[in-house]
């Protein structure tokens, strides 16, 4: 998820961002086809190269099951799952045909929405601090 959610500066752009996730539903996909590679793959569902020998909670995630089979078809489940929910979640996104004025208008929108759920996050505290005051409203 470090690849949507960076700073302005290192942003992936909008358009992009639903590249790269109809990308990311092939990989899972192939992972569904064969589940245990997440034990002997180098690279995660973003191409992005693991930290293997450096991270010790993904040494332990890769550590191989006693029923592997069992693990295989949770994983399978799982996995489906997940393009169950990003084909529904970006459905009308792919359907979009990119053209070069789409992409110069929402070349400055966010693939995420960290900056609402921080606002969000500062008026709610706001709000629990001072209960009866009145806050200011920007439209």
């Amino acid at each position: 998820m470090t690849k949507f959610y960076t700073s302005v500066d290192s942003s992936v752009s909008h358009i992009d961002g639903i590249e790269i996730v109809k990308d990311v539903i092939k990989m899972i996909k192939l992972a569904i086809e064969n589940p245990l590679i997440v034990f002997t793959t180098e690279t995660d569902f973003f191409h992005d190269q693991l930290q293997t020998g450096i991270d010790e909670a993904l040494e332990k995630l890769r550590e191989r099951p006693v029923d592997e089979q069992m693990f295989a078809s949770m994983m399978k489940d799982c996995l489906s799952a997940i393009v169950v929910v990003l084909e529904r979640q970006y459905k009308r996104y792919f359907g979009i045909d990119v053209t070069d004025q789409l992409r110069k208008e929402t070349e400055s929108a966010s693939c995420h929405n960290i900056d609402a759920e921080e606002l969000m996050g500062m008026f709610s505290a706001a709000k629990e601090h001072a209960p009866n005051a009145t806050l200011c409203y920007l439209s």
